[in-house]
């Protein structure tokens, strides 16, 4: 396995976890910030 090779499965395995995460949490702060301007406008 070539060192290129290695870097790429490295940086892989340390994404796959992250992007997940990631999007989760984008959802749950729209989520928050649409239920916040619902209630500032009540």
């Amino acid at each position: 396995m070539t060192m290129q090779r290695r870097v790429r499965s490295a940086i892989l395995l340390f994404l796959s976890p992250v992007v997940p995460s990631l999007s989760l949490a984008g959802v749950l702060l729209y989520e928050i910030d649409t239920e916040a301007e619902d209630i500032e406008y009540n």
